[in-house]
């Protein structure tokens, strides 16, 4: 990878986000065509939508992206819930997403915090039974919530990387210095970004979704794979 300016990278994810919120919700189809309409709640199966001024439900096969313009939240239908096993030996741990889940496996509606070449999905606490919020933070149903979760994946390796997020603190039964150790496998081709973000004093889910916006622009500045999976579902 050529090497870029980290601070010019910071500024153009800086005005490209602020440039880039918009105020219509929308849905992107598998055939990437783009609905519009008014974002009227979501779960883990299903998005409600209101076009034409009709409620109309959306399933994770009808869905590819999924945006509510009055959060700012866009969600995606994924196998990092259900799809997932456990790399054998891999340390800290990692799951990949095995290949029958793809066609057959369940499919769960998370909120994406980060979407380019790693995607950071991000969910809710959970309780006892089920699953409450899929938008991390969000508010419990009832029994016992534990923290909210964010799933990192790596399109070119199938691999995941599981982190728990406490007072908006990462955890993930790891030291902040293993959390990074653990992305350099993610980001092997920007050791500047991983520098900078070893020097980061405080590993927040926020400054480490940070990161990886800015990984994902500058994957995108170099033309990696940019068309590669299309509207392709992990």
């Amino acid at each position: 990878m050529k090497k870029i300016n980290l601070l010019v990278v910071f500024f153009i994810l800086f005005f490209s986000r602020a440039f880039t919120q918009t105020d219509v919700s929308y849905i992107i189809t598998p055939k990437s065509d783009t609905i519009y309409g008014e974002f009227v709640s979501s779960n883990a199966r299903v998005v409600k939508f209101k076009v034409d001024g009709k409620k109309k439900s959306f399933g994770v096969r009808e869905v590819f992206r999924a945006f509510d313009a009055k959060s700012q939240t866009l969600f995606a239908p994924t196998h990092v819930l259900d799809g997932k096993v456990k790399i054998p030996g891999s340390e800290p741990k990692k799951y990949r997403i095995y290949d029958r889940a793809r066609s057959e496996g369940i499919l769960s509606f998370l909120e994406v915090c980060a979407d380019g070449d790693i995607i950071v999905y991000g969910e809710g606490g959970t309780t006892t039974p089920g699953r409450a919020s899929v938008v991390p933070g969000g508010a419990p149903i009832g029994g016992v919530t534990s923290p909210p979760q964010y799933y990192i994946f790596k399109k070119s390796q199938n691999e995941v990387l599981v982190l728990k997020s406490q007072g908006g603190f990462l955890m993930g039964g790891m030291s902040k210095d293993r959390i990074i150790a653990s992305l350099k496998d993610f980001m092997p081709d920007a050791p500047e970004l991983l520098m900078q973000l070893e020097n980061e004093k405080k590993l927040t889910s926020t400054v480490f979704i940070n990161y990886v916006k800015m990984y994902n622009d500058i994957k995108k500045q170099d033309n990696d794979n940019a068309s590669e999976y299309g509207t392709q579902l992990f």
